[in-house]
Protein backbone atom coordinates (compact mmCIF):
# COMPACT_ATOMS: atom_id res chain seq x y z
CA UNK A 1 0.00 0.00 0.00
CA UNK A 2 1.43 3.42 -0.87
CA UNK A 3 3.07 5.34 1.95
CA UNK A 4 0.72 8.26 1.48
CA UNK A 5 -2.29 5.97 1.79
CA UNK A 6 -0.96 4.35 4.96
CA UNK A 7 -0.26 7.73 6.47
CA UNK A 8 -3.66 9.14 5.62
CA UNK A 9 -5.59 6.07 6.72
CA UNK A 10 -3.74 6.17 10.02
CA UNK A 11 -4.77 9.77 10.64
CA UNK A 12 -7.19 10.20 13.54
CA UNK A 13 -9.75 12.95 13.66
CA UNK A 14 -8.83 15.81 15.96
CA UNK A 15 -10.70 16.35 19.20
CA UNK A 16 -11.17 14.70 22.54
CA UNK A 17 -12.72 11.23 22.61
CA UNK A 18 -14.55 12.34 25.70
CA UNK A 19 -16.08 15.26 23.82
CA UNK A 20 -17.29 13.28 20.80
CA UNK A 21 -16.85 9.81 19.27
CA UNK A 22 -13.61 9.32 17.39
CA UNK A 23 -14.10 10.05 13.71
CA UNK A 24 -13.04 7.35 11.31
CA UNK A 25 -10.14 8.24 9.02
CA UNK A 26 -11.47 9.21 5.61
CA UNK A 27 -14.54 11.04 6.94
CA UNK A 28 -14.22 14.78 6.37
CA UNK A 29 -16.73 16.83 8.35
CA UNK A 30 -20.15 15.21 8.62
CA UNK A 31 -20.40 11.54 7.63
CA UNK A 32 -22.30 11.63 4.33
CA UNK A 33 -22.53 7.86 3.86
CA UNK A 34 -25.92 6.20 3.94
CA UNK A 35 -27.08 2.61 3.69
CA UNK A 36 -28.40 1.65 0.26
CA UNK A 37 -30.25 -1.41 -1.00
CA UNK A 38 -28.01 -4.13 -2.41
CA UNK A 39 -31.05 -5.48 -4.24
CA UNK A 40 -31.26 -2.56 -6.68
CA UNK A 41 -29.03 -1.29 -9.47
CA UNK A 42 -26.39 0.09 -9.52
CA UNK A 43 -25.59 -1.25 -6.03
CA UNK A 44 -26.32 -4.84 -7.10
CA UNK A 45 -23.20 -4.67 -9.30
CA UNK A 46 -21.03 -3.64 -6.32
CA UNK A 47 -19.89 -6.25 -3.83
CA UNK A 48 -17.32 -7.56 -1.42
CA UNK A 49 -14.07 -9.23 -2.40
CA UNK A 50 -13.24 -11.76 0.31
CA UNK A 51 -9.94 -13.61 0.62
CA UNK A 52 -8.87 -16.77 2.39
CA UNK A 53 -6.48 -14.81 4.61
CA UNK A 54 -9.25 -12.59 5.96
CA UNK A 55 -8.55 -9.46 3.92
CA UNK A 56 -11.56 -7.87 2.26
CA UNK A 57 -12.22 -4.92 0.00
CA UNK A 58 -14.92 -3.58 -2.30
CA UNK A 59 -15.15 -4.40 -5.99
CA UNK A 60 -17.42 -3.59 -8.93
CA UNK A 61 -18.52 -5.69 -11.87
CA UNK A 62 -17.33 -3.83 -14.96
CA UNK A 63 -18.28 -6.62 -17.39
CA UNK A 64 -20.24 -9.87 -17.01
CA UNK A 65 -17.23 -11.72 -15.57
CA UNK A 66 -14.77 -9.00 -14.53
CA UNK A 67 -14.45 -7.04 -11.28
CA UNK A 68 -12.44 -3.85 -10.81
CA UNK A 69 -10.79 -3.17 -7.45
CA UNK A 70 -7.62 -1.77 -5.88
CA UNK A 71 -4.45 -3.81 -6.39
CA UNK A 72 -3.33 -3.45 -2.78
CA UNK A 73 -6.38 -5.50 -1.75
CA UNK A 74 -4.91 -8.51 -3.56
CA UNK A 75 -1.52 -8.67 -1.86
CA UNK A 76 -0.85 -10.35 1.47
CA UNK A 77 -0.26 -7.42 3.83
CA UNK A 78 2.08 -9.47 6.01
CA UNK A 79 4.29 -11.03 3.34
CA UNK A 80 3.84 -8.59 0.46
CA UNK A 81 3.18 -11.51 -1.88
CA UNK A 82 0.36 -11.43 -4.46
CA UNK A 83 -2.72 -13.50 -3.66
CA UNK A 84 -3.46 -16.34 -6.02
CA UNK A 85 -6.84 -16.25 -7.81
CA UNK A 86 -8.14 -19.29 -5.93
CA UNK A 87 -7.80 -17.29 -2.68
CA UNK A 88 -10.28 -14.64 -3.87
CA UNK A 89 -14.08 -14.74 -3.99
CA UNK A 90 -16.54 -12.02 -5.06
CA UNK A 91 -20.02 -11.54 -3.57
CA UNK A 92 -22.16 -9.18 -5.65
CA UNK A 93 -24.99 -7.29 -3.99
CA UNK A 94 -23.82 -8.40 -0.55
CA UNK A 95 -25.82 -7.44 2.56
CA UNK A 96 -26.13 -9.00 6.01
CA UNK A 97 -24.60 -12.34 5.07
CA UNK A 98 -26.58 -12.76 1.85
CA UNK A 99 -25.71 -11.89 -1.74
CA UNK A 100 -27.32 -11.62 -5.13
CA UNK A 101 -24.65 -13.71 -6.90
CA UNK A 102 -21.19 -15.04 -6.16
CA UNK A 103 -18.23 -16.46 -8.05
CA UNK A 104 -14.61 -17.42 -7.46
CA UNK A 105 -11.73 -15.69 -9.19
CA UNK A 106 -9.83 -17.52 -11.93
CA UNK A 107 -7.37 -14.79 -12.96
CA UNK A 108 -6.08 -11.47 -11.63
CA UNK A 109 -4.47 -8.68 -13.62
CA UNK A 110 -2.77 -6.04 -11.48
CA UNK A 111 -1.37 -2.64 -12.24
CA UNK A 112 1.86 -3.71 -10.57
CA UNK A 113 3.74 -6.94 -9.88
CA UNK A 114 4.47 -5.90 -6.30
CA UNK A 115 2.58 -4.08 -3.54
CA UNK A 116 1.73 -0.67 -5.02
CA UNK A 117 4.16 2.08 -4.17
CA UNK A 118 2.71 4.20 -6.97
CA UNK A 119 -0.98 5.11 -6.48
CA UNK A 120 -1.49 5.13 -10.26
CA UNK A 121 -0.68 1.39 -10.31
CA UNK A 122 -3.18 0.58 -7.55
CA UNK A 123 -5.74 -1.11 -9.77
CA UNK A 124 -6.66 -4.70 -10.55
CA UNK A 125 -9.10 -6.59 -12.75
CA UNK A 126 -10.35 -9.90 -11.37
CA UNK A 127 -11.79 -12.42 -13.84
CA UNK A 128 -14.52 -14.60 -12.38
CA UNK A 129 -15.32 -18.25 -13.01
CA UNK A 130 -18.76 -17.37 -14.35
CA UNK A 131 -20.47 -14.25 -15.77
CA UNK A 132 -22.60 -13.27 -12.79
CA UNK A 133 -22.93 -9.75 -14.22
CA UNK A 134 -25.63 -11.13 -16.50
CA UNK A 135 -27.71 -11.63 -13.34
CA UNK A 136 -26.81 -8.61 -11.19
CA UNK A 137 -25.75 -6.10 -13.87
CA UNK A 138 -22.45 -4.38 -14.46
CA UNK A 139 -21.05 -0.86 -14.74
CA UNK A 140 -18.69 -0.12 -17.62
CA UNK A 141 -15.54 1.99 -17.13
CA UNK A 142 -15.55 5.42 -18.78
CA UNK A 143 -12.97 8.16 -19.18
CA UNK A 144 -13.67 10.76 -16.47
CA UNK A 145 -12.48 13.59 -18.71
CA UNK A 146 -10.30 16.59 -17.86
CA UNK A 147 -12.84 18.66 -15.89
CA UNK A 148 -14.00 18.48 -12.28
CA UNK A 149 -17.34 16.75 -11.68
CA UNK A 150 -19.98 17.08 -8.99
CA UNK A 151 -22.85 14.70 -8.24
CA UNK A 152 -20.57 11.66 -8.19
CA UNK A 153 -21.63 8.47 -6.37
CA UNK A 154 -19.40 6.16 -4.32
CA UNK A 155 -20.43 2.92 -2.60
CA UNK A 156 -18.58 0.31 -0.58
CA UNK A 157 -18.30 -1.86 2.50
CA UNK A 158 -16.55 0.20 5.15
CA UNK A 159 -14.98 -1.12 8.32
CA UNK A 160 -17.82 0.14 10.52
CA UNK A 161 -20.59 -1.41 8.38
CA UNK A 162 -18.79 -4.34 6.78
CA UNK A 163 -22.03 -6.20 6.08
CA UNK A 164 -24.00 -3.37 4.50
CA UNK A 165 -23.36 -1.29 1.37
CA UNK A 166 -23.04 2.39 2.19
CA UNK A 167 -23.05 5.08 -0.48
CA UNK A 168 -22.18 8.75 -0.73
CA UNK A 169 -24.74 10.38 -2.99
CA UNK A 170 -23.21 13.51 -4.43
CA UNK A 171 -19.51 14.23 -3.97
CA UNK A 172 -16.88 15.95 -6.11
CA UNK A 173 -14.06 14.55 -8.21
CA UNK A 174 -11.31 16.35 -10.08
CA UNK A 175 -8.22 15.26 -12.01
CA UNK A 176 -5.12 15.09 -9.83
CA UNK A 177 -2.30 17.52 -10.55
CA UNK A 178 0.57 16.44 -12.77
CA UNK A 179 -1.38 14.83 -15.59
CA UNK A 180 -1.23 11.35 -14.05
CA UNK A 181 -4.19 8.91 -14.29
CA UNK A 182 -5.37 9.77 -10.79
CA UNK A 183 -8.42 11.52 -9.39
CA UNK A 184 -8.81 13.54 -6.21
CA UNK A 185 -12.19 13.37 -4.48
CA UNK A 186 -14.04 14.37 -1.34
CA UNK A 187 -16.28 11.27 -1.10
CA UNK A 188 -16.25 9.91 2.45
CA UNK A 189 -14.51 6.50 2.51
CA UNK A 190 -12.92 4.36 5.22
CA UNK A 191 -11.01 1.07 5.45
CA UNK A 192 -12.87 -1.64 3.53
CA UNK A 193 -13.88 0.93 0.91
CA UNK A 194 -10.61 0.40 -0.96
CA UNK A 195 -11.47 -0.64 -4.50
CA UNK A 196 -14.92 0.95 -4.32
CA UNK A 197 -16.30 2.68 -7.43
CA UNK A 198 -16.69 6.36 -8.21
CA UNK A 199 -19.76 6.50 -10.44
CA UNK A 200 -21.27 9.04 -12.82
CA UNK A 201 -24.72 9.02 -14.42
CA UNK A 202 -24.73 10.06 -18.07
CA UNK A 203 -27.34 9.63 -20.77
CA UNK A 204 -29.48 7.35 -18.63
CA UNK A 205 -26.57 5.02 -17.84
CA UNK A 206 -24.25 4.73 -14.89
CA UNK A 207 -20.52 4.42 -15.59
CA UNK A 208 -17.44 3.91 -13.47
CA UNK A 209 -14.95 6.79 -13.58
CA UNK A 210 -12.54 5.80 -10.83
CA UNK A 211 -11.45 3.20 -8.26
CA UNK A 212 -10.94 4.46 -4.72
CA UNK A 213 -7.41 3.70 -3.51
CA UNK A 214 -6.90 5.60 -0.27
CA UNK A 215 -6.15 9.09 1.02
CA UNK A 216 -3.44 11.70 0.79
CA UNK A 217 -2.86 13.91 3.81
CA UNK A 218 -3.24 17.63 3.29
CA UNK A 219 -3.23 20.55 5.71
CA UNK A 220 -6.99 20.95 5.31
CA UNK A 221 -7.60 17.23 5.91
CA UNK A 222 -7.46 13.95 3.99
CA UNK A 223 -8.12 13.99 0.26
CA UNK A 224 -9.43 10.88 -1.44
CA UNK A 225 -7.23 9.33 -4.12
CA UNK A 226 -8.66 7.18 -6.94
CA UNK A 227 -7.24 5.54 -10.04
CA UNK A 228 -8.89 6.89 -13.18
CA UNK A 229 -11.04 4.41 -15.07
CA UNK A 230 -9.13 5.52 -18.18
CA UNK A 231 -6.48 3.05 -16.97
CA UNK A 232 -9.00 0.21 -17.12
CA UNK A 233 -10.15 1.25 -20.58
CA UNK A 234 -6.55 1.19 -21.76
CA UNK A 235 -6.09 -2.28 -20.26
CA UNK A 236 -8.86 -3.78 -22.45
CA UNK A 237 -10.79 -2.95 -25.59
CA UNK A 238 -13.89 -5.09 -25.20
CA UNK A 239 -15.82 -3.26 -22.48
CA UNK A 240 -19.55 -3.80 -23.01
CA UNK A 241 -21.94 -0.96 -22.14
CA UNK A 242 -23.35 -0.86 -18.62
CA UNK A 243 -26.34 -3.09 -18.09
CA UNK A 244 -28.85 -3.39 -15.22
CA UNK A 245 -29.71 -6.73 -13.59
CA UNK A 246 -31.98 -9.35 -15.11
CA UNK A 247 -32.33 -11.76 -12.18
CA UNK A 248 -35.66 -12.06 -10.40
CA UNK A 249 -35.79 -10.18 -7.12
CA UNK A 250 -33.39 -7.45 -8.26
CA UNK A 251 -34.60 -3.96 -9.15
CA UNK A 252 -33.02 -2.55 -12.34
CA UNK A 253 -33.81 0.96 -11.06
CA UNK A 254 -32.50 2.82 -7.98
CA UNK A 255 -36.00 2.87 -6.48
CA UNK A 256 -35.19 3.11 -2.78
CA UNK A 257 -32.25 5.42 -3.44
CA UNK A 258 -34.41 7.89 -5.37
CA UNK A 259 -37.12 7.81 -2.72
CA UNK A 260 -34.68 8.28 0.18
CA UNK A 261 -32.68 11.03 -1.50
CA UNK A 262 -35.87 12.93 -2.38
CA UNK A 263 -36.97 12.73 1.24
CA UNK A 264 -33.59 13.89 2.54
CA UNK A 265 -33.52 16.87 0.18
CA UNK A 266 -37.17 17.80 0.77
CA UNK A 267 -38.20 17.32 -2.86
CA UNK A 268 -41.09 15.33 -4.34
CA UNK A 269 -40.10 11.78 -5.15
CA UNK A 270 -39.99 11.30 -8.96
CA UNK A 271 -40.59 8.03 -10.75
CA UNK A 272 -37.45 5.98 -10.04
CA UNK A 273 -34.78 5.87 -12.75
CA UNK A 274 -31.12 6.69 -13.16
CA UNK A 275 -32.12 9.99 -14.80
CA UNK A 276 -34.27 10.85 -11.77
CA UNK A 277 -31.36 10.07 -9.45
CA UNK A 278 -29.11 12.32 -11.54
CA UNK A 279 -31.59 15.20 -11.26
CA UNK A 280 -31.83 14.78 -7.50
CA UNK A 281 -28.05 14.95 -7.23
CA UNK A 282 -28.05 18.44 -8.73
CA UNK A 283 -28.39 21.38 -6.29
Amino acid sequence: MPHLILAALGLLAAGSAAAEPARLPGIAGADDRQIVSAREYPWSAVGRLNTRIGQRCTGTLVAPDRVATAAHCLFNRRTGQPLRPEAVHFLAGYARGEWAATAAAVAIRRGTDGPPGDPAADWAIVTLARPIGREVGWIAPADPGPAAEAGVLRAGYGQDRAHLPMAVLGCEVRPAAGGRPLLAHNCDAVRGDSGSPLLRIEGGRVVLIGIHSGHARRAAGPVGVAVSAAVLRAAGTDWPESRPPTAAGLDPRPTATVRDLARRTGRPAPAPSLEALARLLRP
